[in-house]
């Protein structure tokens, strides 16, 4: 879509308003970067998301996120071999962290998750270990 017609519909005002209801640094930044899906099917699912994301909320109530960091620089060095700061271990923890956490919101047993089939992937996606996060817990 061309910029004369994203500033006719106001995008930036659209998506400085949806950033206001992301809770991460992370994700204002995925807010205010976003830019129009121009698939009908890539809409679809969006939508499809959406909605089944409202309804899980609704039934199982928000969760919990706090603030992380962007462990991208992190996952580098521990590529390459570099050993991490202790920020950067608390930053991988933390992200460790929410990951299961949010890996247990969506499988638990008090609603049926096969009405979440556009849903499932994202969070079958999320990686989690907590024997990592055990060790790490352990020496902080």
């Amino acid at each position: 879509m061309e910029n004369k017609s994203l500033e006719k519909l106001e995008f930036n005002i659209i998506k400085e308003n949806l950033s206001k209801y992301a809770i991460t640094f992370l994700g204002k930044d995925k807010c205010l970067n976003l830019l129009p899906l121009n698939s009908k099917n890539d809409i679809q699912k969006a939508l499809h998301q959406t909605t089944e994301a409202s309804i899980l909320i609704f039934r199982k109530g928000n969760i919990s996120i706090n603030n992380f960091t962007d462990i991208t620089e992190y996952i580098k060095f521990l590529k390459s071999s570099s050993t991490l700061s202790i920020s950067g271990i608390l930053a991988l923890y933390n992200i460790l962290k929410t990951s299961r956490e949010l890996k247990n919101y969506f499988n638990s047993e008090e609603i049926d998750m096969s009405d979440f089939t556009n849903l499932e992937t994202l969070f079958k996606n999320l990686y989690s270990n907590i024997s990592i996060e055990e060790n790490i817990n352990s020496v902080i």
